[in-house]
């Protein structure tokens, strides 16, 4: 049977809600423009107006209508979730900022919620900080990023190593180059974010490394 090269299309973009008066506010840059919206969220995924009753938050870049949920998992009312909560709206606008004001030059608005995503999956990972990450906009390497897709494919059952082994590794190494949507839905997943900052951390790695199934 064909194998579905869309078995991470779950990890779904998150649209953003309309917006409301009392549980939004914007970062803004020197020239004071808006570049985002911030929303308080319970633990349903609805919007709310006071840090009382949040859980996490909703990050929309305005320049491309793009959101980004994140959820504390804590419950609502807590010392530890408000700060919580604040830390995530902060750590989202800190991501975009230097994304746009990097020296190698500005992120599009796609990079630029696409950093905060993977800022995130990050801290899923139990990390701070990607210390393997040569910064906003840098290349994707792709063939570690087909390995590391595959790695936890086959670590939940999705596929097999004979499967790997017949071509379906040199599939998914295509469709990263030609699909970006797919390469970035699949570095957004705490599993392969972590597998492929391992693989791109290792100093002595080669192209057999890559090939070892």
């Amino acid at each position: 049977m064909r194998k579905n090269l869309n078995l991470l299309s779950s990890v779904a973009l998150q649209a953003p809600d309309a917006p409301t008066t009392s549980d939004t506010s914007s970062d803004t840059e020197v020239v004071k423009r808006a570049v985002a919206k911030h929303e308080l969220l319970n633990s349903t995924g609805e919007v709310v107006e006071t840090e009382e009753e949040a859980t996490g938050i909703r990050y929309t870049l305005l320049a491309n209508s793009q959101a980004f949920d994140y959820q504390s998992g804590l419950t609502a009312g807590t010392r530890e979730t408000m700060l919580c909560i604040f830390g995530a709206k902060t750590l989202a606008t800190n991501e975009t900022s230097a994304a746009r004001n990097n020296t190698k030059g500005s992120a599009s608005p796609d990079e630029q919620i696409d950093a905060v995503r993977e800022r995130f999956a990050v801290l899923e990972t139990g990390k701070w900080v990607d210390r393997t990450r040569e910064g906003v906009g840098a290349k994707v390497d792709p063939d570690a990023l087909a390995e590391a897709i595959c790695s936890v494919l086959v670590a939940e059952g999705k596929m097999t190593d004979a499967d790997i082994a017949a071509g379906y590794k040199a599939r998914v190494r295509a469709k990263i180059e030609d699909d970006k949507v797919y390469a970035r839905k699949a570095r957004t997943m705490p599993a392969v974010a972590s597998a492929y900052s391992a693989l791109v951390g290792r100093t002595t790695a080669t192209a057999d490394d890559l090939m070892a199934l």
